[in-house]
């Protein structure tokens, strides 16, 4: 399975939602960092901004952990203790740490195609978490091989992926440079 992008980038894609979204009579704020989300009767009804500004909704969709959503968003306060506790006992998922670089060289010229899977004593394992820990392995990807206009002409992109276990933030921000360099390392194998 090659994968399927959109023609110009993921980026066309998410302009014409927004595209939709306006001309149905959506309002998009951009840098506005939500502080709560409105209870009224049991019900999300809106959610209030950190400087202040209320919105109000018919519907509420939150694209955070829930968690966040709920403990942070919501407030313990309002939710039933049988709830508190499942979310309590609720792992992370696993994440995905990338690296992205521009090329000045053809990823054809130098035998690539689309995907290349890179795995080194693969295990597979009876759980996604163990297989993200246990397998030494890299995705590359490169869009501009299916859409060059993604690309400066005589170049390429190359999109370096690996599921990571999930850590807190400032972890990354200590690991990010080391990792970075280790999956360019990777790849230059």
């Amino acid at each position: 399975d090659e994968g399927y992008y959109p023609c110009g980038g993921m980026q066309n894609l998410a302009d014409s939602f927004l595209e939709n979204f306006k001309e149905f009579g959506g309002t998009v704020f951009l840098q506005s960092k939500v502080k709560k989300i409105i209870i009224k009767s049991k019900a999300a009804t809106g959610v209030e901004l950190y400087y202040g500004k209320k919105l109000y909704a018919d519907y509420i969709v939150s694209n955070i952990d829930a968690r966040q959503t709920f403990f942070s968003l919501i407030g313990r306060n309002l939710l039933p203790s049988v709830f508190i506790s499942r979310m309590l006992k609720m792992e992370p998922t696993f994440s995905n740490f990338s690296v992205f670089l521009g090329l000045n060289k053809k990823l054809k010229d130098l035998g690539m195609s689309h995907r290349i899977w890179y795995m080194r004593g693969i295990n597979i394992a009876p759980s996604v978490k163990t297989y993200v820990k246990d397998n030494d392995y890299l995705v590359l990807i490169s869009s501009s091989l299916c859409d060059p206009s993604l690309a400066p002409q005589g170049g390429d992109n190359l999109h370096l992926m690996k599921f990571v276990n999930f850590e807190t933030t400032d972890y990354w921000e200590r690991n990010k440079h080391r990792m970075s360099e280790a999956f360019i390392n990777k790849a230059e194998e």
